[in-house]
């Protein structure tokens, strides 16, 4: 029989068609606003003529470790999928771009993840607008802004996960099994922070499973390789958790630190995340994060099993570590719940039984009007986050084209073993940057509270004592011979430059001092010519 015949003898039901087209609608709309997302964060980032973003040089300078080539302790490790992408992205296509479009990439990974999670749920419509209010959220702005490269692609890949060992646990699959374990390793290798929040999530998951079973399942070998196949794509991950687990505080704060969670700064730090469009979030946030509450009669679904799953595990780890970074996973969160209510509405929407006597029922008129209150919310929040991404962006953007030559300049004029020593650039570790471009050992300005290794809090304690105003005086000179500094960059952004204190020591003899440029001075502590 021909293929032509075969699909005569069994035609496709033409609502099954419909339906097909339909998503493929959704699918192409979504599409479509992320690259316009995507594109203008690009060109919003590159602005400047200097790589954006704080933590981006972080990454670079781990990139370069992982590779052979770096100029860090072997102590300072770190997942290493961000740190080999952007070494990746900047050896294609130069420093600014490539970090702007590594960015820029990333800052679509969150919705990106939400609508792959609820299309594996075979949720159609449903998927559409959660994944659009996740991608417009000023916090993935915040994120992206400040270089959160990790947790953006950790939060993208969080929910497919926890979809597919959902499904691992329904079905025991030894495909699904080494679906999920893949992406398990990616989120591993990607971020150790959302590591943590999706392992607390597979322990909600599994929970439940296994008390329903009520003894030893009669297929548990079967089970045994399916969980074997979930956890050996990570196993190669293990050196590098062990050394994070003995060598940092796996990046994240103590709760004895001033930095940490209270419940007097909490709805602060949620405020500030979703501060471009409050209004909306403090409707949606609270819906999403009660949708597994209040819509607790759907919970043998796997979408209020995957929603409530990482509710509980950002919950219980944020109450554990009282880190403000967890906060960012209540967007996934409220995305997720947000699709429980959507898809009540559009069932609300078709299963009305008034609709086929030309009447309308309360509940549908509900329904249908908070699905338009919601996507014009959503369109919105689109409208405002564009320009408020262009503050985000300034605000985090450390580097100017005169910075990055004073840098460059070291890079040029130095032996690979001089130590150079930076201040702090608006409270950020511009040492990083000094690390990535220059490849130079560096004693870097920074709060303490933004590092997690001793090597480099070591260090940063060094720069802090050594950039004490006024500064530079006879004694910081000496100070910083004495730590076996040769070279100090100081930004003239820097809070406590001391013009006048820069000018005396370039009179001296030899001079001490070379004002590359408008941006940046350099120092040689031991007053010998540049």
């Amino acid at each position: 029989m021909s293929e032509e015949q075969a699909r005569d003898d069994n035609p496709v039901p033409a609502g099954a068609d419909v339906a097909r087209r339909r998503a493929g609608w959704w699918d192409t709309a979504f599409v479509l606003c992320t690259l316009a997302v995507v594109s203008l964060r690009f060109v919003i980032l590159r602005r400047g003529g200097a790589p954006p973003t704080i933590d981006a040089g972080n990454w670079l300078a781990f990139g370069d470790a992982i590779l052979g080539n770096g100029v860090r302790s072997p102590t300072i490790v770190y997942p290493p999928l961000v740190p080999l992408l952007t070494k990746g992205f900047v050896s294609l296509f130069g420093l600014t771009n490539g970090v702007a479009l590594l960015a820029a990439l990333s800052s679509a990974a969150p919705a990106v993840g939400v609508f792959i999670a609820l299309r594996c749920l075979k949720l159609r419509a449903a998927s559409l607008l959660p994944a659009l209010l996740v991608l417009g959220a000023s916090s993935v702005g915040e994120a992206t802004a400040w270089g959160g490269f990790p947790q953006l692609i950790g939060l993208g890949l969080a929910p497919v996960a926890l979809v597919l060992f959902d499904r691992v646990l329904r079905n025991w699959r030894w495909g699904d099994a080494l679906a999920g374990g893949i992406t398990f390793a990616a989120v591993f290798a990607t971020s150790h922070m959302i590591g943590l929040i999706v392992a607390a999530a597979v322990l909600a998951l599994q929970g439940p499973a296994l008390l329903q079973e009520g003894g030893v399942p009669a297929d548990w070998r079967r089970r045994v390789a399916a969980f074997a196949l979930v956890t050996l794509p990570s196993v190669w991950l293990i050196p590098v958790y062990w050394s994070l687990a003995t060598t940092s505080a796996l990046g994240v704060s103590a709760p004895s630190s001033p930095n940490s969670l209270t419940w007097s700064n909490l709805l602060g730090q949620v405020e500030f995340l979703y501060r471009d469009s409050p209004w909306l979030w403090r409707f949606l946030l609270p819906l999403g994060i009660l949708a597994p509450l209040l819509l607790w009669r759907h919970w043998r679904t796997p979408l209020w099993r995957v929603t409530t799953a990482l509710l509980l595990a950002t919950l219980s780890v944020t109450a554990v570590y009282r880190e403000a970074r967890f906060l960012y996973l209540l967007t996934l969160v409220a995305g997720l719940g947000l699709a429980a209510w959507v898809m009540r509405g559009l069932e609300a929407l078709r299963t009305d039984p008034g609709a086929a006597a030309g009447s309308s029922s309360p509940l549908r008129v509900v329904a249908a009007a908070g699905l338009v209150i919601l996507t014009a919310g959503i369109g919105f929040q689109f409208l405002r986050s564009t320009p408020f991404f262009q503050q985000q962006r300034d605000h985090y953007a450390i580097l100017t084209p005169g910075l990055v030559s004073g840098i460059q300049y070291v890079a040029d004029t130095t032996e690979p073993e001089t130590l150079v020593a930076v201040t702090s650039l608006n409270n950020a570790p511009l040492g990083w940057w000094v690390e990535a471009i220059a490849q130079r050992p560096t004693i870097y300005g920074s709060p303490l509270r933004w590092l997690s290794f001793a090597d480099e809090i070591t260090r940063a304690s060094i720069a802090n004592e050594l950039f004490v105003p006024p500064f530079p005086t006879a004694e910081r000179l000496e100070f910083a011979k004495n730590a076996g500094i040769e070279i100090i960059l100081i930004p003239t952004m820097w809070t406590f430059y001391d013009e006048a204190a820069v000018d005396t020591l370039a009179r001296a003899e030899p001079p001490a001092v070379l004002r590359l440029n408008s941006d940046v001075t350099v120092i040689r502590p031991d007053a010998g010519s540049p």
